[in-house]
């Protein structure tokens, strides 16, 4: 093996002037391979960089399981369904929450008018990330005295004007007008009713990233005070559920509709931001895509490079041959030259690939539209596995693609090979 490697290094780094230079053309396949293998190393990062920023978002910004009742009504504080369901073995944290369809209306003379939806937590027990999330303000300090405190996003303060400090009016209709309108007894009379409005206080402002259908929809207040607000005593939409490992969420789920059974109902993370997940698997899928590509391309790349040097060195190929190196020789030696030139391309594929990667991190080089992509720059997930797939794959490929030009070469007549 030690005289075919070393033939094919002089193949590919001939010895001229004392100095190993590699040929115009088993450099431009090197570097077509180091590009290669860079290029792919930064797009796997990349999509597993982006799915992870986001589905991290999504999960931190909720919880990963909501146990809430069958047709979405409100129910009572059960102390025994969140005894039974912290006993539950992978179950983390569980803390009860209230949400309700409002509109917040700015109280600072711009009349400005926003759906909103406002989400009640137990700050005690609220297992979200918002509170890490504060860019102004707090998160519900303890010597909060505002009748209605609310977190807003920062794009939603934004829409109405808004800053910490900042009065606001929060109207929403109470339990009493949606039992009504499920008797079809709704009218003007029982609307007004229903109807609560109160003077909310801007304590805080949020930013998760997650524009669309989050920092700009949703408004947080504390449990005790939305009751209060809706008059809705003790009652709540559901239990928020963290899981220690997410991998099993889904067993989780399913342990917990046979713990408590009908008519609550344990929804997965997965379940309720369906077509946002559904999106992000949609960009993983493009993965195998990529992947037939750039075997195509290194393929070709390689075989055409190996067939070229097979007509440029025939006359060494013969040489070799005559001195009676067999065909199967001969074969290793373009093997072995087309795996030189795949682990120094992959070498360089991979300081390229780390260095981009590296820069991207540090300085946020590419900049996205938040508002599409819930990311301000483009996320990198620099994981060793991918550099040593790709390295693998490409050593694969090149492999492969080697037996065709190497196959022609050991088929060569020495004596027509000469005479060239």
């Amino acid at each position: 093996m030690k005289f075919e490697f070393t033939i094919a290094r002089r193949f590919l780094f001939p010895h001229k002037e004392k100095a190993h230079r590699p040929t115009f053309i088993s450099a431009i396949a090197t570097g077509g391979i180091a590009l290669g293998t860079a290029a792919l190393i930064l797009t796997l990062s990349i999509v597993q960089g982006f799915s992870d920023e986001i589905r991290n978002k999504i999960i931190g910004f909720g919880s990963h399981i909501h146990l809430v009742k069958v047709g979405g009504d409100f129910v009572k504080y059960d102390s025994v369904i969140a005894i039974k369901t912290k006993q539950t073995q992978n179950v983390a944290s569980l803390s009860p929450f209230l949400q309700k369809d409002v509109i917040l209306k700015s109280a600072n003379g711009a009349s400005l008018l926003e759906p909103s939806l406002l989400k009640a937590v137990e700050p005690q027990t609220d297992n979200s990330f918002i509170r890490d999330r504060i860019t102004a303000g707090a998160y519900f300090p303890d010597s909060l005295k505002a009748t209605l405190p609310l977190l807003l996003g920062k794009k939603l303060a934004q829409k109405l004007a808004l800053k910490v400090g900042d009065k606001l009016l929060v109207i929403a209709t109470t339990k009493s007008f949606a039992e009504e309108e499920a008797r079809s007894e709704r009218n003007a009379k029982s609307l007004l009713k229903s109807m609560r409005v109160e003077t909310a206080t801007v304590v805080g402002i949020y930013e998760t990233g997650l524009s669309q259908g989050f920092d700009d929809a949703i408004a947080f207040t504390t449990l005790l005070s939305a009751q209060t607000f809706l008059d809705m005593p003790e009652m709540i939409s559901g239990y928020e559920i963290t899981v220690k490992e997410i991998d099993f969420v889904g067993e989780t789920a399913r342990e917990l509709d046979a713990i408590i059974g009908f008519p609550m109902q344990a929804r997965t993370i997965y379940q309720i931001y369906q077509n946002i997940f559904v999106w992000l698997r949609f960009q993983e899928n493009i993965i195998p895509l990529l992947l037939i590509s750039v075997t195509i391309v290194a393929a070709f790349n390689v075989i055409s490079t190996l067939l070229i040097i097979v007509l440029e060195k025939g006359r060494e190929i013969g040489v070799v041959m005559s001195f009676g190196a067999s065909g199967k020789q001969i074969k290793t030696i373009f093997i072995a030259q087309s795996l030189l030139m795949a682990l120094v391309g992959i070498a360089i594929g991979n300081g390229l690939a780390f260095l981009l990667a590296i820069a991207e991190k540090s300085l946020h080089l590419i900049s996205l539209p938040e508002e599409t992509y819930f990311i301000s720059n483009v996320a990198i997930a620099m994981k060793p596995i991918n550099y040593v797939a790709i390295s693998s794959f490409t050593v694969l490929v090149c492999w492969l693609a080697s037996l065709i030009p190497s196959s022609v070469a050991a088929k060569l007549n020495p004596v027509q090979a000469i005479r060239r």
